[in-house]
């Protein structure tokens, strides 16, 4: 066993990284309270805004850049500006 669970104690050797994605916090966790705090290292994480959507697997979260459908989607995201084409002359 590597270790204990970020939450509960139990006897744990699977590390998550935290479902918030300004956190990220690589830590370890069982499968019923990674479940139970959706993902997420702390109370705290799982009210943030920019949260990976949770679902239970063997890797529960995918790169950033996979929970959007547009260009412009992915720029909020990652919390900048889409930037402006400019006009050809």
């Amino acid at each position: 066993m590597i270790g204990r669970c970020h939450h509960c104690a139990t006897d744990s050797e699977t590390y998550y990284n935290c479902a918030n994605m300004d956190c990220n916090e690589l830590f370890l966790c069982c499968e019923s309270c990674l479940k139970a705090h959706v993902g997420c290292c702390c109370h705290e994480c799982q009210e943030a805004p920019r949260l990976r959507p949770y679902k239970l697997s063997a890797k529960p979260f995918r790169r950033w850049y996979h929970y959007a459908d547009t260009k412009e989607a992915l720029y909020q995201l990652a919390g900048k500006d889409v930037p402006q084409r400019e006009e050809p002359l």
